[in-house]
């Protein structure tokens, strides 16, 4: 309730860009304004750093805005939010430079800047993406804390760049802007991460580290190549879920331009249910691919039953029938893949 206060209050400021960050927020000592004491209490507190934190902060405004609602029409305090969201932000951009250990604290600052100054399309993009480090510290708290404090093996990694890397976009964003230059370079540094422990991941994991950018897609041993064109799956993955779903990845690596615009065709396989096709549009259409490339496919499969077998193949549907690319050296149009693991993340 307190949140949403906040929000609307801070949201119907006539706020705008350009402000000087190393400008006082406020002459706290004079009180020109004459702003109430509480108001200039919780100006003073956030500039010496008494007062800190997004839920702090978040509360102290909270209950401001209760007792002192005429400040909203006041244009003298929308000059004093205006400069405190400038302040929030040059907040966040200097604990982000301390690494990880501080990117939650920093989120909690971006996202008080963007309620400060919501036409601020930079600050509001910021915000949105260190959001997704709170979504990820909310639902996978070991592992983030693990990268917090530094202390993390090549499971935390995997788990973390699982879940950025074939998230929607603002994830994979967050993931190659803030996280993968520090997780590389731990790598390049630890033992933990040599190309002997690597070599002993499935298909999935060592394509899913090539495609964070975290390993050479060339130590890669390829599942198959369907041609023409040439497209070479790199990895694949079907693990269960639970008793009525299972998350499928599959990673391909075109060696050259697709000219046609592809579907990848699933075939599943189950003593229940027999056999059934599934066909699923890339969000980046084939014909977008770059050579040498991976690209990442990443679907939650609803099927209530226990999958036996999987089997994967590329076709264009736009003929009739479909054409199919079919795998190098097989009579099949398709490449089994064969059953599910279990879910380790």
């Amino acid at each position: 309730m307190i949140l949403r206060l906040v929000v609307a209050a801070f949201a119907i400021l006539t706020v705008g860009c350009g402000q000087k960050q190393d400008q006082a927020v406020y002459d706290t000592d004079r009180n020109p304004a004459n702003f109430p004491p509480r108001a200039v209490e919780i100006l003073k507190n956030i500039e010496n750093g008494t007062l800190v934190g997004g839920e702090a902060i978040t509360e102290a405004f909270g209950d401001l805005f209760t007792q002192h609602s005429e400040l909203l029409d006041r244009e003298e305090w929308k000059a004093v939010v205006e400069r405190l969201g400038g302040w929030f932000e040059k907040t966040a951009d200097s604990l982000v430079g301390q690494g990880m250990a501080s990117f939650s604290v920093a989120a909690e600052y971006y996202q008080l800047g963007s309620f400060a100054r919501p036409e601020d399309t930079a600050l509001s993009h910021d915000a949105a993406l260190f959001a997704c480090w709170l979504a990820a510290r909310d639902g996978l708290p070991e592992n983030v804390q693990a990268l917090q404090n530094g202390r993390y093996g090549l499971d935390e990694v995997l788990s973390i760049t699982r879940y950025f890397m074939l998230g929607d976009a603002v994830r994979k964003q967050f993931f190659e802007t803030y996280l993968s230059r520090e997780i590389k370079e731990t790598i390049a540094d630890s033992t933990v991460f040599g190309a002997a422990t690597r070599s002993q991941l499935g298909s999935a994991d060592r394509a899913l580290l090539a495609y964070a950018g975290l390993a050479e897609a060339s130590e890669l041993a390829k599942l198959t190549t369907f041609a023409p064109p040439a497209i070479d799956l790199a990895g694949a993955r079907v693990a269960r879920i639970d008793s009525a779903e299972y998350r499928l990845e599959l990673y391909f690596l075109p060696r050259e331009v697709v000219r046609r615009e592809l579907e990848v065709y699933l075939h599943l396989e189950s003593i229940d249910r027999g056999a059934t096709p599934m066909e699923i549009i890339p969000r980046e259409p084939t014909t977008t691919w770059v050579p040498n490339r991976m690209v990442a496919i990443s679907r939650i499969i609803h099927y209530p039953a226990r999958l036996e077998k999987v089997a994967v193949g590329l076709a264009d549907f736009a003929t009739s029938p479909p054409s199919f690319i079919p795998p190098e050296g097989s009579s099949s149009d398709l490449f089994f893949l064969g059953p599910p693991e279990p879910v380790r993340d």
